[in-house]
């Protein structure tokens, strides 16, 4: 493999100055690959699949980097490099660890971090906090230290370099960060540190990043560079299309629809009627018009929360349960409904729009209209704007585009009463992605250690809006000995783990773990549902559950830091949680030695989400269980596996205590595509 000059000489200087540091092959295949693309660009976009220790960091880094200053140097047009990455855990290490070997090495780049705003201290929501008499002591013992840490400069507001395990920070940090409201009209704004972040930004050519920022950077905001002048690296995107629909899901609480529908309205007709009592009247508004308008606006949202209210109650019944969904697909909510509604609040807004705008064209004309005047018109046209705005939101939620695939429900997530929630997301998202990104950086490299499933790029690519045209494609296998170092133990005799089996699928997985988990200190074990992980839990022996740090009843940074001190004290630790609490979860040797999965990761197919996918791929004569759900499983089996071997040192075992997986056809599948394991069916 030939390197470049510029990319071999980089290398050769981290040698130099990082103690022990000998390339992988990994990395060079990796900034070769990248550096080619960067430099012939044939393709703006390469997918590269790294295995787990292949060194993905510094292979994506050197050549980014490296072609971006070059570029700079012999350009107007400055380009940056923007890396984003899924958790803030990345975020800390490409800052505080790899992009310090870069500049050690003599590449000379300026780097900032690009937080969203409820990661930053604000000195004034704090001091305001201050102000409220119903925060314990404890509370507001922690609000001023804050502020002195912040004031001396022993800190840079970012909470994320908070070095404080204080057990009530998570519940006060919200009342002391920093909001989306103008801030600089703050009379701390000089001295703000989300905006000495922003400035830093401006003047930084490598920002480190969340998805979730870029994604709402490309819609709405404006803080990080230009598409067209940024290489963009997205680590960990297997996250892209989940945290990118995410980004584009919109809902609407009745509730608050209602009372801002009932502000505004209060609002409009106290301003119309201050004018009219200015002796300003003009034919063209009236208090009493207005007023009555007002109330055909309340009579339809009042007739579109008992059609919303009647769904949910029928939805209850049916589910036996008082947090349902109620789903629409291809149609609307009920066209009566929606024409009853349609016909007393559209018409309305503009009705009393035509007639202020008249209104101010009239006062004019008769050389009535004073500044107090106009100022008052234009206040209620803009409330009116806002309803306007607010109710197109609900439109687009309750109404469905035939000709682009749209999960829409209303959703009930409370116990007490009935306070319905419009929800809509897009089912495909793959070419928004394609319009707003690729198609217009500068470059994007895509790297994740599981892109493939059922050993291929499709489905990746086609829920990225990525076709074998348009993006490269690579995979480096990881350095890591999985077959000596790494068993699998699968269980063909243990009850299929469907719904009308759970109790004894469960029970078995209880009998299990005792003899699974014996011989380890360090443990992890996974479940598909938060329902069966509950079971589990109530059956399990106090001789196991006493070691046991379980999600849901501790942030998972204090289950980890808990679990973690356990190990080094030579005791025995077992986490316990869903999916979720694998993902990017790195506890190498000892810490983790023993991995279960309860079953075969399955999505739920009755979210409202999973169940619109479904029916759109039946819609276009696919088969959701081949085309969905059997490769996002296998991308999820891929993914918590991996948890157990993190270095060339580590071992262990696995359990998956899903007996399909060698009794159906689809389990061989699934096991083909999982690292060369050494697999024992007991």
């Amino acid at each position: 493999m030939k390197l470049s000059n510029e990319i071999k000489h980089i290398f050769n200087a981290i040698s130099q100055t990082k103690v022990g540091y000998i390339p992988r092959d990994g990395q060079l295949i990796m900034s070769n690959q990248i550096a080619n693309m960067l430099e012939q660009r044939e393709s703006k976009v390469i997918t590269i699949e790294g295995g787990t220790g292949c060194g993905k960091s510094l292979g994506y880094l050197i050549p980014t980097i490296q072609k971006m200053l070059q570029h700079n140097q012999n350009s107007t047009e400055q380009l940056s490099v923007v890396i984003a990455t899924a958790n803030v855990a990345l975020q800390q290490q490409l800052i505080h660890s790899e992009l310090p070997i870069l500049e050690k090495a003599g590449l000379n780049f300026n780097v900032a971090l690009a937080a969203g705003r409820g990661r930053y201290f604000c000195l004034s929501n704090a001091i305001k906090s201050l102000e409220n008499t119903n925060f314990d002591t404890r509370e507001t013992q922690l609000i001023e230290e804050l502020i002195v840490k912040q004031g001396n400069e022993n800190w840079d507001g970012l909470k994320d370099n908070l070095i404080d395990d204080n057990p009530i920070l998570e519940q006060t940090w919200p009342k002391v960060s920093a909001q989306n409201v103008q801030c600089k009209k703050c009379p701390n704004h000089d001295n703000c540190p989300l905006i000495k972040a922003r400035k830093a930004i401006d003047k930084a050519n490598v920002i480190v990043a969340n998805h979730a920022l870029v994604w709402s950077d490309l819609t709405e905001n404006r803080i990080l560079p230009a598409p067209d002048k940024t290489i963009y690296v997205f680590d960990e995107c297997h996250h892209i299309p989940k945290s990118f629909r995410d980004s584009l899901h919109k809902s609407l609480k009745l509730s608050s629809f209602a009372k801002l529908f009932e502000k505004d309205a209060s609002d409009t007709t106290s301003i119309i009627t201050s004018v009219v009592n200015m002796d300003e009247a003009t034919p063209y508004i009236s208090a009493n018009e207005i007023s009555l308008l007002m109330t055909n606006m309340k009579d339809g949202l009042r007739t579109l929360k008992n059609y919303a209210v009647f769904m949910i109650q029928q939805q209850q019944t049916i589910n036996q349960s008082e947090l349902v969904n109620v789903q629409f697909l291809e149609q609307d909510i009920d066209i009566q409904i929606r024409f009853e509604i349609d016909q007393r609040i559209t018409p309305t807004i503009a009705q009393i729009i035509h007639h202020l705008e008249s209104a101010i064209r009239w006062l004019n004309q008769q050389k009535k209209l004073s500044e107090q005047v106009k100022k008052e018109l234009l206040k209620a046209m803009s409330l009116l704007r806002s309803m306007q705005q607010a109710y197109d939101t609900f439109v687009m939620l309750t109404q469905v585009d035939s000709t682009t695939p749209i999960a829409k429900w209303i959703a009930n997530k409370s116990t007490h009463t009935i306070d319905p929630i419009f929800n809509s997301v897009y089912i495909e998202t793959g070419h928004f992605l394609k319009e707003n990104l690729f198609d217009k950086s500068h470059a994007t490299i895509l790297t994740s250690a599981t892109l493939r499933t059922l050993g291929t790029f499709d489905r990746y690519l086609t829920q990225v809006g990525l076709t074998f045209k348009n993006t490269q494609l690579l995979c480096i296998q990881s350095p890591f000995n999985y077959k000596d170092n790494a068993i699998l133990n699968i269980t063909n005799s243990m009850p299929i783990p469907n719904l009308q089996n759970e109790k004894e699928h469960t029970e078995s997985i209880v009998k299990k773990i005792k003899t699974d988990f014996k011989h380890h200190l360090g443990g992890l074990l996974l479940f598909s549902s938060k329902r069966q992980m509950s079971a589990f839990i109530e059956w399990l022996g106090d001789d196991i559950l006493n070691h046991c740090k379980l999600q849901y009843t501790d942030s998972r940074q204090n289950l980890i830091a808990r679990h973690k001190q356990d190990i080094d004290q030579g005791k025995k630790s077992l986490l316990i949680g869903c999916q979720s609490l694998s993902e990017g979860l790195d506890l190498p040797g000892e810490y983790l030695t023993y991995v279960g999965i309860a079953k075969i990761p399955f999505g739920d197919i009755s979210s409202p989400i999973d169940n619109a996918e479904a029916f759109y791929c039946r819609k276009n004569n696919g088969n959701p269980f081949k085309d969905i759900m059997l490769p996002d499983a296998c991308s999820r089996l891929i993914q918590s596996t991996g948890r157990l071997i993190r270095t060339m040192e580590c071992k262990g075992s696995l359990a998956i205590y899903d007996s399909r997986l060698v009794n159906k056809q689809y389990g061989q599948l699934l096991l083909n595509t999982l690292p060369s394991y050494r697999v024992q069916v007991s």
